[in-house]
C-alpha cells in the first residue's frame, strides 16, 4: 500500500494514505525499493496494454484500495503488477502512486 511519507521518528513514519488519513507504521514494514499504487476511483478497468485499443484484463476490474507494484509506465499508462503476480495496465487518473 503506498503511503506518502510525512515524518520519520526514531523506528516509526508518519504517513498519509490515498484518503487524507494519517498513520504511524514501523519502519521494517516500509521499503523504498519501489513504488506503489492504489486504486482511488471506485472501479479501475485493467488493460492487457498501455491504452483503451487493448482487451481488459481477464482478473479486472480492480476495486478501490486494491494496491499493485509498479513495474513500468508509458505516460499516461502504468504497468502495475499485484501480490499474486498478475500484470496489467491501468491509467493515472484511477491510481494514486507513492
Amino acid at each position: 500500500m503506498p503511503f506518502q511519507s510525512l515524518k520519520k521518528q526514531k523506528d516509526w513514519y508518519r504517513v498519509k494514505d490515498v484518503d487524507g488519513d494519517i498513520h504511524w507504521i514501523f519502519k521494517g514494514l516500509v521499503t523504498s525499493s519501489y513504488k506503489c499504487a492504489v486504486v482511488k476511483a471506485e472501479k479501475a478497468n485493467l488493460r492487457t496494454g498501455p491504452g483503451l485499443k487493448y482487451k481488459q484484463a481477464p482478473w479486472g476490474p480492480a476495486q478501490k484500495y486494491y494496491a499493485f507494484k509498479v513495474i513500468g509506465s508509458k505516460d499516461p499508462w502504468y504497468h502495475v503488477q499485484d501480490a499474486a503476480g498478475g500484470k496489467a495496465w491501468v491509467h493515472s487518473s484511477l491510481i494514486w502512486i507513492q
